[in-house]
C-alpha cells in the first residue's frame, strides 16, 4: 500500500513536473515580458494536455478512456494552469510536483484511476 503512493510521487509527478514546469518555462529569477511569460505559460500547458492522449496511446493502454475523455482534458488543462502559476510565484518545482501527487493520488485511491494504474504495473 505504500509503494504505490512513493512511485507515483516519481512517476508521474515528479518527472512530469520538472519537464513541464521545470524544463519548459523559465524560471522565476530570468526577467522576461508578460506576453512572453504567457506564452511559455501557453506553451507548456497546451502540450502538458496533449500528453496524457499521447501517453495513453503509446505507454499507459488502461487509460486511453480516460486520458482521452474531454472532461478529464479540461481538469488536467485546470491542474496545469494552478501548477504553472504556483511554480512561477513561488519559482519552487516542489509546489506544483505536491499538487500533482495530491490529484494523482486522490484519482487513483478515491476515483477510477487505481485501475489504470494497476493494470500498466501488471
Amino acid at each position: 500500500m505504500i509503494i504505490l503512493p512513493i512511485s507515483l510521487f516519481f512517476v508521474p509527478s515528479l518527472f512530469e513536473e520538472m519537464f513541464f514546469r521545470g524544463f519548459l518555462l523559465p524560471h522565476s529569477e530570468r526577467k522576461i515580458s508578460t506576453m512572453r511569460l504567457l506564452s511559455y505559460a501557453v506553451f507548456s500547458i497546451f502540450v502538458f494536455i496533449v500528453w496524457h492522449p499521447i501517453n495513453a496511446m503509446t505507454i499507459n493502454h488502461p487509460a486511453f478512456a480516460i486520458f482521452t475523455n474531454l472532461v478529464f482534458l479540461c481538469l488536467a488543462a485546470l491542474m496545469g494552469i494552478a501548477c504553472t502559476i504556483t511554480y512561477l510565484k513561488t519559482g519552487s518545482l516542489w509546489v506544483p510536483v505536491v499538487i500533482h501527487w495530491l490529484t494523482v493520488l486522490a484519482w487513483v485511491f478515491f476515483l477510477s484511476g487505481r485501475n489504470c494504474v494497476l493494470d500498466i504495473a501488471q
